[in-house]
């Protein structure tokens, strides 16, 4: 009875590190591939009046946001839902596996679309 108790826990020890890991790997691959603190790559398509513009954004943890072509702005994160308040405009996205993606609005009744690339 000793000697199925000894290979028994043998087993178990050998096979526990492999376990540790497995369980370790899963997680990480649970975790979004990028923080939203971050410098990204964003391309903006406003429709009336047209306005396609390229640049990089800077959304920083004191909550900030910069644009490289002047705007500044905040940001908030609730659940899975990115908020950008920029001058009269409002940008709604959320996480994607790259970088950030949504809809925008402005007082002026022109809306669009923008996506963000982690860099």
């Amino acid at each position: 009875m000793r000697s199925i108790r000894r290979v028994a826990l043998a087993f178990i020890i050998a096979l526990s590190p492999v376990a540790i890991v497995g369980l370790a790997t899963s997680t990480a691959s649970a975790r979004a591939a990028h923080p939203i603190v971050s410098e990204y790559s964003i391309t903006v398509h406003w429709t009336d009046p047209v306005i396609n513009d390229t640049g990089t954004m800077d959304v920083e943890s004191t909550g900030s946001v910069t644009f490289s072509f002047g705007d500044v702005g905040t940001w908030e994160l609730h659940h899975k839902k990115f908020t950008m308040f920029v001058g009269p405009a409002t940008y709604h996205g959320k996480r994607t596996k790259t970088g950030l993606s949504g809809t925008m609005s402005n007082t002026s009744d022109n809306s669009g679309t923008w996506s963000a690339v982690y860099s």
